[in-house]
């Protein structure tokens, strides 16, 4: 049998030597100016960068970012707008953006809310129960977030006591 079977050996080959790796080839493809023709834009920072259709919010990679692939996007996903000129594209870009930025100011929570908030849910986690218990811990919960927001002396008011004298 083993007349049949040919080995190869090589001789120069060490057994202390580690196989060579394969080397990644990453080229990392930059944003350009005209892709806003096809309905991209860039999001990501500026070491990868990733097109961003303006159209449908969807984020491709950055291998896609090939002008033949962004064109065939838009002519499959968006044909009835391949014949848009860039303004178009770009008044959907700048809409976009505002609409952002209202969405970022119209919902800030704020660090004490937020802290509250982990607070809660770590004594809800603590019980190791479904987070139904959470009905058996609103009084200290409240507590916490009393304590959080106003101060320790707050805390211990009694029912029927005010702690915010009104004028």
């Amino acid at each position: 049998m083993d007349k049949l079977v040919t080995r190869s050996v090589d001789n120069n080959a060490s057994v202390s030597q580690p196989p060579k790796e394969k080397r990644k080839y990453s080229n990392i493809r930059q944003y350009h100016g005209d892709y806003l023709k096809m309905g991209f834009s860039c999001t990501g920072d500026t070491d990868d960068p990733r097109p961003w259709c303006v159209v449908c919010g969807e984020k491709l990679s950055n291998e896609a970012m090939v002008p033949s692939k962004l064109k065939r996007n838009l002519f499959t996903k968006h044909s009835h707008l391949i014949d848009k000129n860039i303004k178009y594209f770009q008044r959907l870009l700048n809409s976009q953006n505002k609409q952002s930025k209202n969405m970022t100011t119209i919902v800030k929570i704020s660090d004490k809310s937020q802290e509250a908030s982990y607070v809660v849910a770590e004594l809800v986690a603590k019980t190791m129960k479904p987070h139904t218990i959470g009905e058996q811990l609103i009084l200290p919960a409240c507590r916490e977030i009393v304590k959080i927001f106003f101060g320790i002396e707050f805390v211990h008011l009694k029912k029927g006591q005010c702690a915010v004298k009104i004028f």
